[in-house]
């Protein structure tokens, strides 16, 4: 199924389509809140951007994002992460859902009309 997001970082606001993945579990180990995976080019709207490894480690330290462990079935690494100053859902008949979600940050494609991959428990389903 498919959610609305509203995502706001660095004092922008984006609206985007995530895709509910009951095989998406990726959790933070330091605060245990769910991370949804954003696509690239909605980092760039929102930061000007896209923070990647390469950037954080040339930067020294960027401000407000973290690095965060995943594994999946086609391997592991490290994304950057952030945490958005406001983050609301959208689902269908449902009232709008104030999140507190981490979002990390994928320069692979993800989806044709998609922009994000958010887990069932991070909307509470």
């Amino acid at each position: 199924s498919r959610c609305k997001l509203s995502l706001t970082a660095n004092e922008k606001t984006v609206d985007i389509t995530a895709i509910v993945d009951t095989g998406h579990s990726l959790s933070d180990a330091i605060t245990g809140k769910s991370v949804i995976i954003i696509d690239g080019a909605v980092a760039k709207k929102l930061f000007e951007f896209v923070p990647d490894l390469y950037t954080l480690q040339s930067a020294g330290e960027l401000s407000g994002f973290r690095v965060i462990p995943y594994s999946s079935v086609g391997g592991h690494g490290l994304l950057v992460a952030f945490s958005p100053q406001r983050l609301i859902a959208r689902l269908d008949g449902a009232a709008d859902t104030e999140l507190t979600a981490l979002c990390a940050i994928t320069n692979e494609p993800l989806g044709e009309d998609y922009r994000a991959i958010i887990s069932p428990e991070a909307l509470n389903i």
